[in-house]
């Protein structure tokens, strides 16, 4: 995936994907919207895809199975228009910058 470099939306939502988000995400450099809602993804949102400086539209992982701590990485996305990663089961407080857009 990281071989996408061009690609600046990418909406797999509804779509039943199992495993882990690919840190290989994080080399493309020139997405700005993320939808990954509604799968059955786990492990935790990898620091690569948080220092994205391109991502600042969406990023939604809402209704999936992530877990783990919030990375302070996620205050990198402070031009972020929308952020949703509600029903996961994530833990930790969401970074100042996030809080405060």
């Amino acid at each position: 995936m990281g071989n996408l470099t061009r690609l600046v939306s990418l909406d797999l939502s509804a779509n039943r994907i199992e495993g882990r988000i690919p840190v290989s995400l994080g080399k493309c450099q020139s997405l700005s919207f993320i939808d990954f809602s509604a799968n059955r993804l786990t492990g935790e949102i990898p620091a690569e895809v948080m220092n994205l400086s391109s991502l600042v539209n969406v990023l939604n992982l809402s209704h999936n199975l992530l877990g783990g701590k919030l990375l302070p990485e996620l205050g990198n996305l402070e031009d972020l228009n929308a952020i949703d990663i509600s029903f996961n089961d994530l833990i930790g407080e969401i970074p100042d910058p996030v809080v405060s857009n």
